[in-house]
């Protein structure tokens, strides 16, 4: 008897392990936690070399290309990441900018993208801070509608909505980017005229490109199993007691 209830715990405690990743794979979990960065689209110059961005002036002329070096893109995930070196002020941002929307203290304004755009029905897609690391490029941006352009590789349908906002240190307000374009291949086009925390929004219905990923192990035979065998203990155990009973 001792026995067949020892196995049973072990079941339960293996059934306990199983199952948790099972559910973990089949359910949808929104999250902008672990999310990495996102994936740049580079510029090809005049030159025939591959920049990171270009910076246009009031008329919309290409007036310099910005090298990969100019810029530092920090998603909110290599705050827990003890492989990513993270400068401070960066760290202290984003763990306010995440600490706010997932806590409720902060809301994105959506309704500054369109009046009928309701907080309840968007997610959150990307969360992560970009700023400047060279000096020559941000004095550019000071002038009167210069703007600084950069392609996203987010692999989004072509006819998806992507809502961009940024988030002023100094009023301490999220506003909408200058302009967000879905370029329709899977990129969006993002026209900002400051850098600095950055979020990307999207309704929650909204579909993705399919990305290949590593496969996942099946674990329904493993479950099969688990309730093959309590069921061969609990016969035992049945047997038992019935034979006890005809003595």
């Amino acid at each position: 008897m001792r026995k067949v209830i020892c196995l049973l715990i072990v079941l339960l405690l293996c059934a306990s392990l199983v199952l948790p990743a099972f559910a973990a794979e089949e359910g949808f979990v929104p999250s902008i936690t672990y999310k990495p960065n996102p994936e740049l689209q580079p510029v090809v110059g005049e030159d025939g070399e591959e920049y990171i961005a270009v910076i246009r002036d009031a008329d919309g002329n290409i007036i310099s290309y910005v090298e990969h070096k100019c810029l530092l893109i920090t998603p909110v995930a290599h705050v827990w990441d003890e492989d990513k070196e993270v400068p401070e002020e960066v760290k202290a941002l984003l763990l306010e900018l995440y600490g706010g929307l997932v806590g409720g203290t902060m809301e994105i304004p959506y309704e500054k993208h369109l009046a009928d755009l309701e907080a309840a029905n968007m997610v959150i897609r990307d969360l992560f801070d970009i700023r400047w690391t060279c000096t020559e490029h941000p004095l550019m941006l000071e002038p009167e509608g210069v703007v600084i352009e950069i392609i996203f590789d987010l692999g989004v349908v072509a006819d998806a909505q992507i809502f961009v906002q940024t988030f002023d240190e100094e009023t301490r307000e999220w506003e909408p980017i200058v302009k967000t374009v879905n370029n329709g291949d899977g990129t969006v086009t993002c026209t900002f005229e400051h850098l600095c925390g950055v979020e990307f929004s999207m309704p929650g219905a909204a579909t993705v490109v399919p990305v290949e990923e590593p496969a996942k192990p099946d674990v329904t035979i493993w479950i099969v199993l688990l309730i093959a065998a309590a069921c061969a203990a609990v016969g035992v155990v049945a047997a038992k007691k019935k034979k006890v009973a005809a003595k």
